[in-house]
């Protein structure tokens, strides 16, 4: 119905719209009508009874019978490939230089990124040992708190990771006095003699 419309609304050829001295004619295939055909002043119209707005699903063969009306096709003239069938390859294809690029391509990539870590060995294995903290390197955390002027109780960056020689066993106390303060360092925790 909106094509309809539209083309009687349509402006071509010096007029609007199919005139009264357009060609009309059913439309049949094996003797059943299946549309109609309006034709005025170089425009065309098929319209095909029973089928919705998706015409190649509701009626395959209408619309492949006005395919080859409108572009002059015909069975003598139509030529397709074959396939090929399981039967006639007898050895498998080889590989395509464009396969064999990007595996080149990839086997480089690998190669340079080993390459770029050994180059900068020393500065990863330093950022990492940084990083961790090991031995006498400040860890940037504790360092920034530090420049902060945080108060060393909530910095826990004393603790250091050297073995500590003791002479006597530590009663429930987990660090020394040397390695952290607190906010209680006024008040004097009685220990037990030994």
């Amino acid at each position: 119905v909106g094509t309809e419309w539209t083309v009687g609304n349509l402006s071509w050829a010096g007029d609007i719209g199919f005139s009264s001295l357009r060609k009309r004619s059913v439309w049949t295939i094996d003797g059943e009508q299946v549309g109609s055909v309006e034709s005025d002043r170089g425009l065309t119209f098929a319209r095909i009874y029973n089928a919705s707005h998706m015409v190649g699903v509701d009626r395959p063969r209408e619309l492949l019978d006005l395919f080859t009306l409108f572009t002059n096709a015909s069975a003598s003239n139509l030529r397709f490939r074959s396939s090929f069938r399981s039967s006639e390859i007898t050895q498998p294809m080889p590989l395509q230089s464009h396969v064999w690029i990007g595996f080149v391509g990839l086997i480089a990539t690998i190669v340079v990124l080993i390459g770029v870590a050994v180059a900068c060995r020393e500065r990863l294995f330093a950022w990492w040992v940084k990083r961790r903290g090991y031995g006498s390197v400040d860890r940037p955390d504790d360092v920034r708190a530090l420049n902060d002027g945080l108060d060393d109780a909530f910095v826990m960056s004393e603790v250091s990771f050297k073995p500590i020689i003791r002479k006597s066993v530590d009663h429930g106390l987990l660090l020394d006095e040397s390695m952290a303060s607190s906010p209680d360092d006024d008040i004097e925790i009685p220990r037990p003699r030994l």
